[in-house]
């Protein structure tokens, strides 16, 4: 059994834990969520929000452009198997969960790097379930899965890398953990307001082609202001959130209004985001 939070790091983040305390209250759980936001009937129309981003993550030692995608909906999944629910699921294992794809496919001088990372959340609550994470280019694949129950976290990791290899094991996690790459549909639920702020614990960003830390940090996310962005000649209206997370800070601006889509993320230390356009798809149509 790994400990989620070795010793080495306490005094790094002592900070951020004494100002969570101060301010937002201990990190004893999960952070309280709009319930309007996912129980919208938008969400059962059975189409899919297909979000188009200019994206920029650092490869090779350089700033490389690419255009992500970031797929959500909601969906009924067999709680028994980790995957959406077919024709034999029985009632009794059946939950509403949201999914969230994000896509990247990231060219470089060599070959391209290719990214697939599939979050499920509780439908009600957001509090995450499974995330698995493929990565494909020319030296080899790498697979991730991650099971989060109970506390629980379940880690799968398969890489190609020497010295990695296939690995399984488990933590345990604080209440209230979710994934870093959840974030973008974390902020959508979240009650924002002038002056809000909370505070909760993330895994360590995984979306990469080796084994990644699995360390659990707490995350301060607090908004910041108001700001109008221009998207394609039209102007939206957003809160500007700074997230805080190992030393770090990154800077957020979500929709207002709903759906309350991420419309930017600058993030420089992972990857940059820049709505480019939106819409509701059947996109396998």
């Amino acid at each position: 059994m790994h400990n989620y939070s070795p010793f080495p790091r306490y005094f790094r983040l002592l900070g951020v834990v004494l100002i969570s305390l101060l301010v937002c209250g201990p990190l004893s759980g999960a952070p309280a969520f709009d319930s309007e936001w996912p129980s919208d009937p938008v969400w059962d129309d059975g189409l899919v929000e297909k979000a188009e981003y200019d994206a920029v993550r650092t490869v090779y030692g350089k700033d490389r452009n690419y255009t992500a995608l970031i797929l959500t909906n909601k969906q009924d999944q067999d709680a028994g198997l980790n995957v959406k629910a077919g024709q034999t699921t029985s009632a009794d294992r059946i939950r509403r969960v949201f999914k969230m794809n994000t896509v990247a496919e990231i060219p470089t001088d060599f070959y391209d790097y290719r990214y697939l990372t599939t979050i499920f959340a509780n439908a009600g609550n957001l509090s995450p379930l499974k995330m698995t994470i493929g990565s494909q280019e020319w030296c080899g694949n790498t697979y991730k899965r991650f099971l989060l129950k109970d506390r629980q976290l379940n880690i799968a990791s398969f890489s190609y890398f020497p010295d990695q290899g296939d690995r399984e094991f488990s933590l345990r996690a604080p209440e209230g953990t979710f994934f870093w790459e959840q974030i973008p549909l974390l902020v959508r639920a979240l009650p924002l307001r002038e002056g809000y702020e909370i505070s909760f614990h993330v895994l360590e960003w995984q979306t990469t082609n080796k084994q990644a830390s699995q360390d659990i940090f707490p995350c301060n996310v607090k908004v910041d202001g108001e700001e109008t962005l221009s998207i394609g000649g039209k102007q939206i209206e957003c809160w500007k959130l700074r997230i805080e997370a190992e030393g770090e800070n990154s800077t957020l601006w979500v929709e207002k209004a709903f759906p309350r889509v991420m419309v930017r993320w600058d993030n420089p230390s992972r990857v940059s985001y820049r709505l480019k356009s939106r819409e509701r798809t059947k996109y396998w149509k």
